[in-house]
């Protein structure tokens, strides 16, 4: 009789998520659509902010270029490998529970979107491919459940943001605020998602960001030497929230010295 009842009770929540997920793509926003059904907000709250995210990811518009150069390598990665046979579309789209169904959804995506995510890896800011490499990095966030795993890719972001910043780094030219301002700050969550962690985890992610963060000092040490005149005050800002970070870091590795003090 349970197991009954917990099959019923799958299926009709199944059922108002789709009903749901229909809602949000016409634009109804995700709280309202859970007052109609609060016993089971917790469960759809996260679904539907994935749909909410997904939708919301940028969609960039490549040139005859790029599309003709994702074709050519598609075809060669798609000819190392052996297609499964029997493989039917509408068997793995008529599969419940829903969740199977959006697993196979979103494995679709990855094939189709691999060559195009492995391109956009090494893109800058202003480059086509950018936001892609960006909306992957928001959907492996999204992902992410627990708090040391988005710790880590926290610190990651904060690098690449960094190695970006110093790519662009040019004597004279105007540096691009916005990325510094995204570098410290995917540090800065780094910082706050260590402090949530208990102490063993923490000390293993707060060696992580100490290092990253000290490569950050060291970009923006030499970008104060090459800086152009309106960005001296930007740089030194930035140099001094870099600083702050640091005595976080601090805090966190040395939490019973008396002399620190977390800004």
């Amino acid at each position: 009789m349970t197991i009954f009842r917990d099959k019923v009770m799958k299926t009709k929540i199944e059922e108002i998520l789709d009903e749901l997920i229909a809602e949000v793509k016409r634009g109804r926003s995700v709280d309202d659509c859970l007052r109609e059904y609060p016993e089971y907000a917790d469960e759809l709250r996260p679904l539907l902010h994935l749909v909410n995210s997904i939708a919301e990811l940028p969609k960039p518009e490549p040139s005859a270029e790029v599309i003709e150069t994702v074709i050519n390598q598609a075809r060669v990665l798609l000819s190392e490998q052996k297609a499964p046979k029997g493989f039917s579309l509408r068997e793995i789209f008529a599969l419940r529970p829903v969740m199977v169904r959006v697993a196979a959804i979103t494995l679709l995506v990855f094939v189709v979107g691999l060559t195009t995510v492995s391109l956009s890896a090494n893109s800058l800011p202003g480059h086509m491919l950018y936001p892609i490499k960006i909306a992957t990095e928001r959907v492996q966030l999204l992902l992410t459940t627990d708090t040391k795993g988005k710790a880590r890719l926290h610190v990651v972001y904060a690098g690449k943001r960094t190695d970006e910043f110093m790519s662009l780094l040019t004597p004279g030219v105007k540096i691009n605020e916005d990325l510094l301002a995204k570098m410290l700050h995917e540090t800065g969550l780094a910082i706050n998602c260590a402090e949530l962690l208990d102490e063993n985890s923490a000390l293993e992610i707060i060696d992580q960001i100490y290092e990253c963060s000290k490569q950050q000092m060291k970009v923006l040490q030499e970008a104060r030497h090459c800086a152009c005149d309106g960005d001296t005050a930007v740089i030194e800002e930035a140099i001094q929230d870099c600083l702050n970070q640091h005595k976080c870091i601090e805090c966190i590795k040395n939490p019973d010295a008396s002399n620190r003090h977390c800004p």
